[in-house]
């Protein structure tokens, strides 16, 4: 109960936005203040120079310009269009040409047409640089129309965009299967959504079975599937369960977060598990720190006392 209240504590805050501001315009200045522990900074540059020590270290990448659902399709095509700006800036740095990014943003809860527009624009220009976009929609209630827009893209020729799923929607299983026979690559989430019981797995160890049956099903029969979590038992029996299917560790991969349990980040990079750090970058940072916080992946403790080093 307790964990239950403090997570829809850190969502209610996330949804904020004049906090938000408030909060970010004191926290992102400096490379010592608290939000760059889990941000890597406000500013693009910052975020590629960021990459770049990951991967020198051995890790590979994925960054994720930070921002909330677009409110009108006017801040839809804003937003597309730093998008693209993102991806050719990539391009040109020498970090690994993967980027994420969110439906909402691209005005999916507002017209489903403009925003299909949008990530065409958006696939057209990464497919020029050879960039891999992996689609994440939002809340639950938009999932249906991303699971129906990725695979109209598919089918449109796009090949270089992937989705995310997570594992705590009770819907996700049959998602699976469905982005499997189209071929579409799947980071499946640990992480659990602040969702009501009647579409989502509530307990821990639910979601964590839950988890452990999708990730069969994406070994199976998925594309080079990737598997967020910072569960060290997870990541083992995913580990055993990639052994039994005769997967090599370059067929699937582990995605962590920037700035959360480097511990556990490292441990997998020296067992020669292929291991994505993903990158936020941007000033709207606070409700992405909130969610984190929210769905258990970082502490209070963690945030105000953590190593600061810019391994992610």
């Amino acid at each position: 109960m307790r964990r239950a209240a403090s997570s829809a504590m850190f969502h209610g805050l996330a949804r904020s936005r004049l906090l938000g501001r408030a909060v970010s315009r004191l926290a992102t200045a400096g490379s010592g203040s608290f939000a760059r522990r889990f941000v890597a900074g406000a500013a693009i540059e910052e975020a590629l120079e960021a990459a770049l020590q990951l991967q020198q270290q051995g890790f590979r990448v994925t960054l994720i310009p930070l921002g909330e659902s677009a409110a009108s399709l006017s801040e839809a095509g804003d937003v597309t269009r730093d998008y693209v700006r993102v991806i050719d800036l990539i391009a040109s740095s020498g970090v690994e040409r993967h980027i994420s990014i969110r439906l909402d943003r691209l005005g999916l809860p507002v017209d489903r047409a403009i925003c299909t527009d949008n990530v065409r624009r958006i696939l057209e220009a990464a497919e020029r640089h050879g960039t891999f976009v992996r689609l994440e929609p939002g809340a639950s209630l938009l999932v249906p129309l991303a699971l129906d827009l990725v695979e109209t893209l598919r089918k449109l020729g796009s090949r270089g965009a992937g989705i995310t799923l997570r594992a705590a929607l009770g819907r996700t299983e049959q998602d699976i299967e469905r982005m499997n026979a189209c071929g579409i690559r799947v980071l499946l989430l640990r992480g659990a959504p602040h969702e009501p019981r009647a579409i989502a797995w509530q307990r821990p160890p639910d979601i964590d079975a839950a988890f452990l049956r999708q990730a069969r099903l994406l070994l199976a029969s998925g594309d080079r599937p990737a598997f967020a979590t910072h569960d060290a038992a997870l990541v083992d029996a995913v580990s055993g369960l990639a052994v039994a299917e005769g997967i090599a560790q370059d067929g699937f991969e582990f995605q962590v977060r920037y700035g959360v349990r480097r511990d556990l980040q490292q441990a997998l990079a020296t067992r020669g598990v292929t291991v994505r750090v993903s990158v936020p970058f941007g000033q709207d940072w606070f409700p992405y720190l909130m969610r984190t916080l929210g769905e258990g992946q970082a502490s209070l403790w963690s945030l105000l006392h953590g190593d600061r080093s810019p391994a992610g």
